[in-house]
């Protein structure tokens, strides 16, 4: 869940006021130009066009970060490695590279890995039987 909204229905600490809220869902926001953006999930605007690609984009943030790839700015470098990202959330996922850590686990077998999409890659299930304990079977890709 993103930090500047809050489904009513849910069970999300609510010490921050969100005074607008979207008629549609009920998400609210702690402000407005966040419900606006929300909105156009609704309607479908996507006032941002690339002139590239003719790709439309609901928020500038996303239409910028989506240009910085056609003009090749990576403001985001590694320092380690010289590496260039054009996003500070990849540079902090790279860096994970290098200082080891693996914050993503399987609950049932407690195998971690440094990014979550690594795990969900894996097709990480538990099988349970009456017979059978429960096992964790892991299905690598090949």
């Amino acid at each position: 869940m993103h930090k500047y909204y809050q489904n009513s229905n849910s069970c999300v600490n609510n010490n921050v006021e969100r005074p607008y809220t979207c008629e549609v869902c009920n998400m609210a926001f702690i402000r407005q130009d966040h419900l606006i953006i929300h909105q156009r999930t609704h309607n479908g605007e996507c006032p941002y066009n690339c002139e590239v690609c003719n790709k439309a984009f609901r928020d500038q943030s996303t239409f910028i970060k989506h240009q910085r790839t056609y003009i090749g700015v990576c403001p985001c470098t590694c320092e380690a490695r010289n590496n260039a990202f054009i996003q500070h959330s990849h540079l902090i996922r790279h860096k994970q590279v290098h200082s080891g850590e693996r914050p993503y686990a399987c609950e049932v077998c407690n195998k971690s890995y440094s990014h979550k999409h690594h795990l969900i890659k894996q097709n990480t299930y538990i099988v349970v039987s009456a017979l059978i304990p429960v096992i964790c079977v892991m299905r690598h890709p090949g």
